[in-house]
């Protein structure tokens, strides 16, 4: 029973990862994917940086997401409720991913002093349904997990219940 269950906190964890990304966006023109409801980390930039702005830059008209100066941050009032900004590793998190989160982003990196130090564009892609793969990965997982304890139990009772013999009467 042991290994069952064993098994079922693989699978499950497996399937969590499925709608949850990660992405080191500290190169120009990165690419990152993320499934639609789901969870997509960004590595911005190195503990290093002391100062960013994280922008969404559809056809040039930019909309400030982030800003992180001398240790305080403001995250843009539109996507606050579905992120979050970690100072110790500068990764910025966007929960519930939506398609409108599909879009090229820009981030500005600069010295303490204010002079810039980067800048870097990266192409966010949110794609398809994760949700009903999420849906038909958890059903896979309940007949999997069933057809095991079916077996188990059939192995079980074969082994312990001893067959009856005919004797010829």
């Amino acid at each position: 029973m042991e290994a069952v269950f064993g098994l079922l906190v693989m699978i499950a964890g497996v399937s969590h990862g499925m709608l949850t990304s990660s992405c080191d966006a500290r190169e120009d023109g990165c690419q990152c994917y993320g499934a639609l409801g789901g969870t997509v980390y960004l590595q911005l930039t190195d503990t290093t940086v002391s100062e960013l702005t994280f922008k969404k830059d559809p056809t040039g008209v930019t909309t400030e997401i982030l800003r992180m100066r001398r240790n305080k941050m403001i995250i843009a009032d539109s996507i606050k409720a579905r992120s979050e900004f970690f100072m110790n590793n500068r990764t910025f998190r966007i929960s519930n991913t939506e398609r409108t989160d599909s879009d090229e982003y820009l981030l500005e990196t600069f010295h303490s002093n204010g002079s810039s130090l980067a800048t870097r564009r990266l192409h966010l892609f949110i794609e398809g349904s994760g949700f009903n793969v999420f849906v038909y990965f958890q059903l896979a997982e309940v007949f999997i997990l069933m057809a095991i304890c079916l077996g188990s139990y059939c192995f079980y009772k074969k082994k312990t219940c001893p067959q009856e013999q005919d004797d010829g009467q």
